[in-house]
């Protein structure tokens, strides 16, 4: 994604902050159930953040994302012309 986006990734990322305090909560406390319901919902919050993230790439640059512009009907049009010769 950054290669598309040109972006560089920070050296801390915050979606770590929950995970940092959710881990020693369920080391060191006896929650039973609820560290499975937790560390789901844990999955889920970095799930849906990195679909965000990748909509929000590809709403910033949607040229670069068009076939067209990437050269691959070119390409196909290479190939299928060696073939035919």
């Amino acid at each position: 994604m950054n290669q598309m986006s040109h972006t560089r990734a920070d050296a801390f990322n915050n979606y770590l902050v929950p995970l940092i305090l959710l881990t020693p909560i369920c080391c060191l406390y006896n929650i039973g159930v609820y560290e499975g319901y937790a560390l789901y919902g844990y999955t889920v919050l970095i799930l849906l953040a990195h679909i965000r993230y990748g909509f929000n790439v590809v709403s910033m640059q949607p040229s670069a994302h068009m076939l067209g512009t990437c050269g691959l009907f070119d390409q196909i049009k290479v190939i299928h012309t060696r073939r035919a010769a």
